[in-house]
């Protein structure tokens, strides 16, 4: 992961750590309709984490093999400030 990092930053984008757990829209449901607000944050300041327990459930049901390696698990100390958008039907 440390050398995709390396890389990406000397494109000048971010690690794909702080793209993986950006979130860009936030989804509701109300009067029967799914609504889309848009989030936008700085990225959120994060540390590595240790996986508890892990169930491979959506990899398995599409037919896929589980992972043969460890997750990649990261956990934020904090998240905010964030500013939300106007919601709008999805």
């Amino acid at each position: 992961m440390r050398e995709i990092d390396a890389l990406l930053a000397g494109r000048g984008r971010p690690p794909p750590r702080y793209w993986l757990t950006n979130r860009f829209h936030a989804y509701s449901a109300r009067m029967g309709l799914l609504w889309r607000t848009p989030v936008r944050h700085d990225p959120w300041p994060l540390v590595h984490a240790t996986t508890v327990a892990l169930t491979q459930t959506p990899t398995r049901a599409a037919g896929l093999p589980d992972p043969e390696t460890e997750p990649t698990t990261h956990t934020s100390p904090c998240v905010g400030p964030v500013r939300l958008g106007p919601a709008r039907p999805a």
